[in-house]
């Protein structure tokens, strides 16, 4: 049997004694297995069990839907549990920046933290509700959730850890929700939206394969949204993409032009009043 095939996939393991082991597969090699527990074959690791290839009767994949766990190369997008609520009021609720959440902050006090946890844990029972912690090695450096909005497209939210945001393990999660949002969920549209000043995030957005295509105006006229989006249709190959929004800025008609590569690490901003 073939173990590689379902390295990263989730699927449902039978073994010789009748036990069954059901999530996502990770596949140890002999290698690894001989010099770290003396075990002479190959494994599948399921959660904390690993599973030796001589006793294994059959593996499947199963189908998932709503947040299931998906594993990037560097990171993995899990389930939030009762002990996360502390990691994220920790890291986002403690002197957050204002533009960081500019609504409602859900992590802003220790009680607010625990209820949002728990309503996101609640939520699982609905295979159209999707939140995520992304998580490491090192531990939990962030969150990403979508929305199903009434039209049938999906918004994407997404908060890291601020020293994490020149991070590509940071980009790795958003392609990962984007490509299970649209390959596993099938749908065909998503969006997400960025402040301007978040010029980590906004760059993250656009090496994961998202194209900005139009900004929003604030009542006082200033931008102060970026929105995002990503499209089965389009060719997301690194490429470059100019957008043209026309906004107002003290009664002076003023063209904000942006030119990206999503490979490139900087991106240059150009404001021209016309």
């Amino acid at each position: 049997m073939d173990l590689t095939a379902f390295d990263r996939k989730h699927v449902k393991v039978t073994d010789q004694f009748g036990e069954t082991y059901t999530g996502v597969a990770s596949f140890e090699n002999i290698d690894f297995m001989s010099s770290e527990f003396g075990i002479n074959e190959n494994c599948l690791r399921i959660d904390d069990d690993l599973i030796r290839e001589s006793i294994i009767t059959s593996v499947e994949e199963i189908e998932v839907h709503g947040s299931a766990e998906l594993w990037a190369e560097n990171v993995i997008l899990r389930r939030f549990t009762p002990e996360d609520a502390e990691t994220l009021y920790n890291q986002f609720g403690k002197d957050a920046p204002e533009h960081e959440f500019p609504g409602r902050n859900l992590y802003a006090t220790p009680e607010a933290a625990k209820e949002t946890v728990n309503r996101f844990i609640e939520g699982y029972s609905n295979e159209q509700f999707y939140a995520w912690v992304i998580d490491w090695l090192e531990g939990a450096f962030g969150t990403i959730g979508a929305a199903v909005c009434p039209d049938g497209h999906v918004e994407l939210t997404f908060h890291i850890v601020p020293h994490w945001a020149e991070r590509r393990f940071a980009y790795e999660a958003i392609q990962k929700a984007l490509e299970y949002l649209t390959e596993n969920e099938g749908f065909s549209r998503v969006i997400a939206r960025c402040d301007p000043v978040r010029t980590e995030a906004m760059s993250m957005f656009e090496k994961a394969g998202m194209q900005p295509v139009r900004s929003h105006l604030a009542e006082d006229d200033h931008i102060d949204q970026v929105i995002f989006e990503f499209l089965t249709s389009f060719d997301h190959r690194p490429q470059s993409v100019h957008f043209t929004p026309v906004f107002r800025v003290s009664g002076k008609k003023v063209s904000f032009t942006r030119s990206i590569a999503q490979n490139r690490s900087k991106q240059v901003r150009f404001l021209t009043v016309l």
